[in-house]
């Protein structure tokens, strides 16, 4: 008798299906359209093609529920199993598209480079402060010593000084003016300032110097004009203008330090190309961790509720070759839901929000040994630490470090061998370290070889199979990127057959403050 002659005698229980089935096939089919609309708006995308796919595989779990409805009363079992035999297929290939699409989020610069950029322009910021100064101390040397080392001075100043009357007569230029602009001095003094501008801006600059001599101010190098100086090739570039005033016989003179900022300017607009690209990486990093946490996952566990069922419904009528398929492609989903699951874990540690403050780090040593209380039972690890001190830290972001590093040296234990952990503190040594707490976890596990040392913390990076040891290779990754938001940094010391111990570094309390307590953890 087909499965849908049971309800024969039940209408109320056959409308409840096909109604529910009904709803959630049509639910199924407009997130596609959704997402096809999406891909059509934002061309170009690096997921495009992982959102295609995963359209395709919500349209086959749509057809699931479409094919429960038919077999209601006509029993087509081997279409329905067609059919989830294609979205089980659908589901696997977005899988795929998901990791191969961690590369391309690996070349979004690191917080340490965008810092360096940062760190180049300030120093740029600071000189030009600097000169600055030098120019204040330089009207005051032409008071006290007289023109001979007021020119000395104004030589010896990387920047072009200029003094413009009100008519824009040019009165002074030194060394550094005609280095940038090609005209030797005597060839400027004398002459309108307009032979430095680029002719389509002479009319507008002149109407802006009759209003600065109107009203003279100080105006700072960063807060000038930044404006277009034009050589004596005719060649344009682009300049930024500090102004100034002086009295003198022939009455008010405008004291402008020229600066060529042709460097600044490519830097500030690799910095803004690169800081567009951040901001549209994460935005596409962002949508797909939502894809991932909602709409793969949910589909994903009625494929695999729908294997399990078909195996145990139809066991000892399915050959050996067909349980064996059943049972890899239920292995794969459940493995697939944990690379996403891990994939997630790595996004949150380098963009949740976190919350740092004083806490004792002994607290999270023992939530992180509470986690893993049945990993440490099982195997019977020892896992002691010293007294740990105060630190300024997010509590939940460093637990996971501590439960991290604990649960590997557990999993990666010696068979012959009691596991052994021990965790200690102590103020860094390196001056370049300062006011930072250097943890260790060290074990006495299977070790890791020399040339692995640094490999390791990559993304998805395995030393060995997942027959040997479970796990995507996720885990140290996110340890580093959570140390690394701390203003930490973490490694690896390690000796085949005898064990490692990981180091990482945390900023202290300003006012340090040992627990000076020891506890343990022992199954």
């Amino acid at each position: 008798m087909p499965h849908g002659h049971c309800f024969l005698w039940q209408p109320g229980l056959i409308w409840l299906h096909v109604t529910s089935d009904s709803l959630i096939a049509l639910a199924y089919y407009s997130i596609p359209l959704t997402l096809l609309y999406f891909v059509k708006k934002r061309k170009g995308l690096a997921v495009n093609g992982l959102i295609v796919g995963f359209g395709a595989f919500i349209v086959a779990c749509g057809t699931t529920h479409l094919i429960s409805v038919w077999d209601l009363w006509h029993g087509t079992y081997r279409l329905e199993g067609l059919i989830k035999a294609i979205t089980a297929g659908l589901s696997v290939a977005t899988a795929i598209a998901c990791v191969r699409l961690i590369p391309a989020a690996n070349k979004i610069p690191t917080a340490t480079e965008m810092e360096r950029m940062n760190s180049a322009l300030q120093s740029e910021i600071d000189a030009r402060k600097e000169t600055e100064k030098k120019l204040e101390a330089l009207l005051e040397t032409r008071r006290a010593a007289g023109e001979a080392k007021l020119s000395m001075f104004v030589e010896a100043v990387a920047e072009g000084i200029l003094l413009v009357s009100e008519d824009g007569t040019i009165h002074m230029a030194n060394r550094r003016m005609e280095e940038m602009f090609g005209y030797a001095r005597e060839d400027m003094l004398g002459q309108q300032l307009g032979m430095l501008i680029p002719e389509r801006y002479r009319a507008r600059h002149a109407v802006h110097r009759q209003g600065y001599f109107a009203a003279p101010s100080v105006r700072a190098m960063g807060a000038g004009r930044d404006l277009t100086g034009r050589r004596k090739d005719g060649s344009e570039f682009p300049v930024e203008i500090g102004l100034s005033f002086v009295e003198t016989d022939e009455g008010k003179l405008a004291l402008g330090l020229v600066s060529d900022i042709t460097e600044r300017k490519r830097v500030e607009s690799e910095f803004a190309r690169i800081n567009s690209e951040l901001v549209r990486s994460n935005t596409e990093l962002g949508q797909f961790a939502y894809v991932a946490s909602h709409d793969l996952q949910e589909p994903l566990r009625m494929v695999t509720g729908y294997l399990q069922l078909l195996e145990k419904r139809y066991k000892g009528q399915i050959d050996q070759e067909g349980t064996e398929f059943i049972h890899y492609a239920v292995e794969g989903a459940v493995r697939m839901k944990r690379l996403i699951e891990d994939l997630l874990a790595l996004s949150r540690a380098g963009t949740q929000k976190a919350s740092f403050g004083p806490v004792d780090s002994r607290i999270l040593f023992e939530a992180a040994c509470s986690n893993l209380s049945v990993a440490i039972r099982e195997s019977g690890a020892e896992v002691t630490c010293g007294s740990l001190p105060m630190i300024i830290a997010d509590t939940g972001l460093l637990t996971q470090v501590f439960q991290n590093l604990i649960g590997n040296a557990i999993k990666f234990r010696r068979k012959d061998t009691i596991p052994r952990i021990n965790l200690t503190a102590e103020l860094a040594k390196d001056p370049s370290d300062k006011d930072a707490w250097l943890f260790s976890i060290r074990d006495n596990g299977i070790g890791i070889e020399a040339r692995h040392l640094e490999r390791i913390f990559g993304i998805f990076e395995r030393l060995h199979s997942s027959d040997q040891y479970e796990g995507s290779g996720v885990g140290l990754a996110i340890t580093q990127r959570i140390v690394e938001r701390h203003g930490g940094r973490v490694w690896v010391e390690s000796k085949m057959g005898e064990g490692s111990t990981f180091f990482f570094l945390i900023p202290a309390k300003p006012a340090m403050q040992n627990s000076n307590r020891a506890s343990a953890a022992k199954s």
